[in-house]
């Protein structure tokens, strides 16, 4: 919030501060503004006489909205387990992790609890869960490696086959999470991306 008077006309500078307000809202893919000038009396010259000059400010602040660009973040972490027992024993012993099996039909994949969370994901901001999958000897790009989170992941792949990434596969329907794929980026590291679904139910309940 910026608070105003003005200074150059007595009349306008009697009339005291007013207050304006600025706004940037993400819509993807663009970026709403939201302008909001006020001053606490019922009838203002002032805000009147500045209200023509608005439009032409908002214009010139187009190159700065259109350039705008809502940034897509990391919210899972992966990593390969030779043996899911023992892994999961070691995280649970060494940081207080908790892991659920999904079934065959998700290749065993371990979800992994790493802090407070809910049916929306963690609770604290910036903290982040992840999971195991089973190591196979013949897959490459097999290593620790995050996941992004999208709106769209057919779009989004577009957008990493533009970029110059390469995909992995076919996106995969994840029971209880959402639509996944996974690429690898420019400089050979396999990367996830993740159309979440509105409430996920496969993570495991924190203490």
């Amino acid at each position: 919030m910026i608070r105003w008077r003005n200074q150059h006309k007595p009349a306008l500078t009697a009339e005291g501060d007013s207050y304006c307000t600025i706004e940037l809202e993400r819509n993807r893919p663009a970026v709403k503004l939201t302008l909001t000038h006020t001053i606490e009396r019922e009838v203002s010259r002032f805000i009147v006489a500045v209200s023509i000059g608005w439009p032409k400010v908002i214009s010139n602040l187009k190159s700065l909205q259109t350039e705008v660009t809502p940034m897509d973040s990391v919210v899972h972490f992966e990593m390969p387990a030779d043996d899911r027992q023992r892994m999961s024993q070691f995280y649970a012993n060494a940081f207080g992790w908790q892991t659920k099996v999904l079934g065959p039909e998700m290749g065993g994949y371990v979800v992994v609890t790493t802090t407070e969370s809910d049916d929306n994901g963690p609770t604290r901001p910036g903290a982040i869960n992840g999971g195991f999958y089973q190591k196979q000897n013949d897959h490459p790009y097999q290593y620790p490696s995050v996941v992004i989170a999208v709106q769209d992941v057919q779009h989004a792949m577009k957008k990493v086959t533009d970029a110059g990434g390469k995909t992995l596969g076919e996106v995969m329907e994840i029971p209880g999470v959402g639509k996944y794929a996974s690429f690898i980026d420019t400089e050979g590291n396999r990367v996830g991306i993740l159309e979440p679904l509105p409430r996920m139910s496969t993570r495991p309940t924190s203490r």
